[in-house]
């Protein structure tokens, strides 16, 4: 039988969180992952918001309000929301 060391301390896996700011019009794209509703100039400030959450997870989006400027974009004008990004640790 194998001796299991109790007194070790345990691996701790966590979810990192984190909230950024840009355009609402985007919000389904991000969210569900598809594009495919993009019109074509839009799809330029899609692959943006992407890069800028590399490596996370989008997994929701806040309510819309309007904002000048937004975390992906400085000079964007328009609706924005909160999305909440999770990333495995």
């Amino acid at each position: 039988m194998k001796k299991t060391d109790y007194m070790s301390k345990p691996k701790t896996e966590t979810w990192r969180v984190r909230k950024v700011v840009m355009p609402s019009f985007l919000a389904s794209a991000l969210v569900n992952g598809d594009p495919s509703g993009l019109e074509e100039q839009d799809t330029e400030l899609y692959q943006q918001c992407l890069r800028h959450c590399e490596d996370w997870n989008i997994v929701d989006c806040g309510d819309e309000y309007f904002s000048r400027g937004c975390d992906v974009d400085a000079t964007f004008l328009g609706g924005v929301c909160e999305y909440t990004l999770l990333k495995y640790n």
